[in-house]
């Protein structure tokens, strides 16, 4: 039996072997109880001559009563099996992603439309993500008549894609099976982990887990492009230290047996950059001799210097960190090679003038250079920036300026006045309280605070020397702010 539409075997499907209220079914098919109810009853019309019906238990939910197990046998072999229709925005986008760039046809958005069970007009919203998704790897999707559309690009930028979308799905939690049935060999990536972990240590190459399950899962992806017919054209690899080669000559052997097809020499050259672009360098200076890496960080670390004025020129540990980190980023952005940062939204909030430092810095580099590096890359600098900053500098946490107020009135006047300075100027924080005759008998300056009585204040504010209260204070303003004393305030 085939039912009318994939919503009703998918309810079939649940209630088959279990039983289950109808609350429950509501938010598993992302449906009212109502619409339940309605599919229930469309069921048990389907089912009534095959000698079975769903019935409703009163505190357990809806369960299969089968008076005919013969017939209902009858139905179970001939019951096609449900599949998976993406119930939201993100989760459309996402099979739309895979099917594009698997799919060796052109595909139709009527007939994805009929299979989901929504509206062209909703498809043709999801597909303005899906083309931005696609435009930063040079993937464009044209449109033929009469057949659908079809997505077009270089089968590297394809393959880059791909992995990065199981990556980021990988991240969120467990790749859906439909996804993975269309994208890779799901098997592949529990096989190849072993072997990749005995090569690296035998070659002496270090990657963090993250970068491990990255290359099993590029794996996965070849072994798939490759036993569909799909490989990579001619590519050369340039600047891979000998041992990075060996150790892609192993692990492309492995992969080709697993494919059942033979691998071409530009597979080996493309995993040898994805295994340089995720390698924890030495953290020896001495053993990174790129010219490029070198001049990078110099030039960061002078623009920092010369426009911000703060000298990190001295710091070894800063130079070495940096070293060893653009030594695999020149290699990632040279082969436009993604990776996420997932505290970069942190990093701008918490190291903001950190951030413009290196921002700036980078981006005054990029004139010279042919390389367009991310924001994801440039927030791993300003970590290293950010530090060098905090050890030398001690600028890693804003700081509040401590204020003295002097005031000649009542205790309660001193405490309405306070409330008000710091609901409008939050930033300061009110250290102590003075009488003027207190402040004139401690002396010009005392215990970092500057101390003014009524005549040198009023000389200052007709003289013009008169720093007002700042409603927003940056990182270079707390800098100074420990050294100047405290804000005068007028009126007290």
């Amino acid at each position: 039996m085939r039912f009318p539409n994939q919503r009703l075997a998918q309810l079939f499907t649940l209630l088959r072997n279990e039983t289950l209220p109808q609350d429950e079914l509501a938010q598993r098919l992302s449906v009212s109880t109502r619409t339940v109810r309605a599919d229930i009853t469309a069921l048990n019309t389907l089912l009534a001559q095959y000698g079975a019906q769903f019935i409703l238990n009163r505190g357990s939910g809806y369960q299969l009563k089968i008076d005919n197990p013969t017939s209902f046998q009858a139905l179970e072999e001939t019951a096609p099996k449900a599949q998976h229709v993406p119930r939201t925005a993100q989760d459309r986008i996402t099979f739309l992603l895979v099917r594009f760039l698997t799919s060796a046809f052109s595909i139709k958005l009527e007939d994805l439309a009929d299979e989901w069970f929504v509206s062209r007009a909703t498809l043709q919203n999801d597909m303005v993500e899906v083309r931005e998704r696609f435009q930063r790897y040079q993937l464009t999707l044209e449109t033929r008549p009469r057949h659908g559309m079809k997505l077009f690009g270089s089968e590297v930028s394809i393959r880059a894609c791909l992995t990065d979308l199981l990556w980021e799905l990988t991240q969120q939690g467990d790749i859906a099976p439909p996804i993975g049935a269309e994208a890779f060999a799901a098997e592949v990536p529990a096989l190849l982990e072993p072997v990749l972990q005995e090569t690296l240590t035998r070659h002496h190459i270090r990657l963090t887990d993250a970068g491990e399950r990255f290359v099993c899962l590029y794996g996965a992806v070849v072994v798939r492009r490759v036993s569909e017919g799909y490989p990579l054209a001619d590519f050369s690899a340039e600047d891979v230290a000998q041992n990075v080669r060996d150790a892609a000559h192993e692990l492309t052997g492995e992969l080709q047996r697993l494919a059942g097809k033979p691998l071409s020499p530009a597979e080996e050259e493309w995993l040898c950059v994805h295994i340089a672009a995720r390698q924890v360098q030495d953290v020896d200076p001495e053993t990174i001799s790129a010219d490029d890496d070198e001049a990078l960080v110099n030039y960061i670390l002078r623009y920092i210097n010369s426009q911000y004025n703060y000298n990190l020129l001295d710091d070894a540990q800063l130079h070495a960190d940096l070293l060893t980190h653009i030594k695999t980023m020149i290699t990632r952005v040279r082969y436009q090679i993604m990776i996420p940062n997932p505290l970069l939204d942190n990093i701008k909030q918490h190291y903001p003038m950190a951030w413009d430092m290196t921002l700036a810095a980078v981006s005054s580099w990029g004139k010279y250079t042919p390389y367009t590096i991310s924001e994801n890359e440039i927030g791993f600098l300003v970590l290293h920036i950010g530090v060098g900053l905090e050890r030398h500098y001690n600028i890693g946490y804003q700081r509040q300026p401590q204020v003295l107020l002097v005031c000649d009135t009542s205790n309660a006047m001193v405490r309405m006045i306070e409330a008000i300075l710091q609901r409008k100027y939050p930033q300061l924080e009110i250290a102590r309280y003075h009488l003027p005759a207190r402040v004139r008998t401690a002396g010009r300056d005392r215990g970092g605070f500057r101390y003014l009585n009524g005549a040198d204040w009023r000389k200052r504010q007709a003289g013009g020397d008169h720093r007002a209260v700042p409603h927003r204070l940056s990182a270079g303003s707390n800098r100074q702010a420990g050294a100047g004393g405290p804000v005068p305030v007028r009126g007290c």
